[in-house]
């Protein structure tokens, strides 16, 4: 059997190869994991709570079928980490609130049953900003990015990527209303895919602003996001050992002048990089105006704010007290917002839609970085304080478009910042299109060696 203790940091698709040929038991791998949790996760934070009994069982009846020959698929005795704000039967689900009240049925949500018919271990629930807004309660303190100390690791789906990147899970369950798998992925180092709008259910997760959130999921590797999402999404099962198909030449659409002017220069270079390597794979780079994306960073404050305030109007009125300033920023927000002006913010977003879809009468898919930043020092981005209007906007910026169309869009690894700090690129497709974008941005990735670097904070993966 293969020495587990080296392979806590490789991707999901390598042990699932081990596990399916039988030279890797569940068993251990899971204990690896265990193990791997208690020696990193005081500092890094990424879980709430760790199902040591559930996991172990899990894996002990995955080992005990793999043996009999009643192998599932690829996903089957492999570690699997869900953001608190997904139904787990037995666990409780919090949501990054203090709030001492059952807010998730005690049963799973659809994705997290499609997990167990897989055979996947699901590890524990991981830390997320409150009610999977952009800040964490006072009381709750958020996960340390592995690449770098005081860094941000994200926003709500922080917890998962952390836990993805530093060996913690071999993948993990995010949910993304404005960019919290998109900007963990970038910030961590790793693979984040937030798919078409409902295309995986959102049933028995806990809302933030239901026409805007989406599930999506976390890997280290595209191939790994690949089969998580095929499962999720009922795909036929795909084998790890078959290469991802090689996208077909596409028009990809960016806007290097607007990007070089709204992000820092290190992800601005890195981003015209990543570009040039896939015109040099034959796509041909199509020059578009993505000024708009600011029309839509404006308006997703307000319309989040409308629709949380029809999530919590009930719960905060039994539970003010129990709210942290970042999320009672966003619901005082939506209170005070008129019938004429949620009307005004309804008729803009659907304006605002059909320009951004018109665009892809230009572009097969659009390209743009995935955060306009490296990871942030926790003391230019305090967790528990609301941000300003403006910052918040700003911080959106591409991201928010694609959850107001309902486009599914990944982020990948495209290079480091001068202080060692991820970077990474963002695809956006046309609905129902993964299979583009997972091809594509495989791709990318087999012409670059930025998914072969692992965090300082764990052993070296190679």
């Amino acid at each position: 059997m293969t020495n587990v203790d080296t392979l806590t940091l490789r991707p999901l698709s390598d042990v699932a190869r081990l596990i399916a040929s039988k030279d890797l038991s569940p068993v251990a791998l899971t204990e690896a994991v265990l193990s791997a949790i208690r020696q990193k996760d005081e500092y890094l934070n990424a879980y709430v709570v760790v199902d040591h009994e559930g996991a172990r069982k899990a894996a002990s009846e995955a080992e005990g079928e793999i043996l009999k020959g009643q192998y599932r698929g690829p996903l089957h005795g492999i570690p699997i980490a869900v953001k608190d704000i997904f139904g787990t039967r037995g666990l409780p689900t919090r949501c990054g609130s203090i709030i001492d009240e059952v807010l998730v049925p005690d049963q799973d949500a659809d994705v997290v049953k499609s997990l167990r018919r897989a055979g996947a271990v699901i590890v524990g629930k991981t830390v997320t900003t409150e009610f999977a807004l952009s800040g964490y309660h006072p009381e709750n303190q958020p996960p340390q990015n592995p690449w770098g100390e005081n860094r941000w690791a994200g926003v709500s789906s922080s917890g998962s990527a952390v836990a993805t990147s530093a060996g913690l899970a071999f993948g993990a369950l995010g949910t993304d209303t404005g960019g919290s798998i998109r900007f963990p992925a970038a910030v961590n180092g790793i693979v984040g895919l937030k798919p078409t709008y409902d295309r995986l259910s959102t049933a028995g997760v806990f809302p933030l602003a239901p026409s805007l959130d989406h599930v999506g999921v976390f890997g280290r590797r595209v191939l790994d996001v690949m089969l998580l999402f095929s499962t999720l999404a009922g795909l036929s099962p795909i084998d790890p050992n078959q290469r991802i198909s090689k996208p077909p030449r596409l028009r990809i659409g960016v806007d290097l002048s607007f990007i070089k002017v709204r992000v820092d220069p290190e992800v601005a270079t890195a981003f015209a990089w990543a570009v040039a390597v896939l015109e040099e794979q034959g796509h041909q780079i199509v020059e578009l105006d993505f000024s708009q994306f600011s029309d839509f960073a404006v308006l997703w404050g307000p319309v989040t704010a409308l629709e949380a305030v029809r999530v919590h109007q009930n719960l905060f009125t039994r539970h003010s007290d129990q709210y942290g300033p970042v999320f009672r920023n966003l619901l005082e927000q939506g209170f005070r917002l008129t019938a004429d002006q949620a009307e005004e913010l309804r008729i803009a977003r659907r304006v605002g839609v059909e320009r951004l879809l018109n665009m892809f009468q230009h572009a097969d898919v659009l390209a743009c970085p995935s955060a306009p930043f490296p990871a942030m020092s926790l003391s230019d981005f305090p967790p528990h304080t609301p941000l300003p209007d403006e910052a918040a906007a700003e911080f959106v910026t591409f991201t928010a478009p694609f959850n107001f169309a309902g486009l599914p869009s990944m982020s990948a690894p495209c290079g480091f910042s001068s202080d060692g700090l991820p970077l990474g690129l963002q695809l956006i497709g046309k609905h129902g299109q993964e299979e583009t974008l997972l091809q594509l941005m495989n791709a990318y990735e087999e012409a670059t060696d930025w998914h072969q670097y692992s965090p300082p904070a764990g052993p070296d993966a190679s």
